[in-house]
């Protein structure tokens, strides 16, 4: 007798599958902004050493138009205090265009951050220089994958995260 076992669990597996909330895909292309030319190079090497494509700009103006240049960007990685254009204008800017970007802030003034920024958004995280690669890569990927359901109302899931990105340097 022969049976159809395979085929039901490939129904079965389907089913399930079909009704799992999938997770986003690792970001493909993340911008890299910071006016210094070393910097630039590592977190660009660190990410690319990660699997992701990365384009690299010295400031805001240069970000934008490169931003503008690609079909999609999923996140930027960029220093806070740069000439011409800080870091929060940039992502503020960027946003314009893609409301869901995710933006990491690399700063070795996270004091003048929070000076512009009184508070950090959905999507948003730092990380204090000098950081590691390790560091770096943990950051991203826990701002990539941050899905926190917490009552509303409340944000102590924020709070957890942000200690876990503030721990990471």
């Amino acid at each position: 007798m022969a049976t159809r076992i395979p085929g039901r669990v490939s129904a079965i597996a389907e089913r399930i599958f079909s009704s799992v909330e999938r997770l986003p895909q690792a970001p493909r292309t993340i911008l890299v902004v910071d006016d210094e030319e070393g910097i630039r190079q590592f977190l660009s090497r660190a990410l690319q050493s990660a699997g992701y494509t990365t384009v690299v700009a010295a400031n805001g103006p240069e970000a934008l138009r490169a931003a503008a240049a690609l079909p999609t960007l999923d996140l930027i990685v960029t220093d806070v205090m740069m000439p011409a254009m800080s870091g929060c204008e940039l992502a503020r800017r960027l946003r314009l265009d893609n409301p869901d970007l995710k933006v990491l802030y690399v700063t070795g003034y996270s004091d003048r951050l929070f000076d512009e920024k009184v508070m950090m958004w959905e999507n948003e995280a730092f990380v204090e220089k000098p950081c590691s690669m390790k560091a770096l890569l943990e950051a991203v990927s826990l701002l990539w994958s941050q899905h926190i359901d917490t009552p509303v109302g409340t944000n102590f899931g924020q709070e957890r995260y942000d200690a876990r990105l503030a721990s990471l340097c």
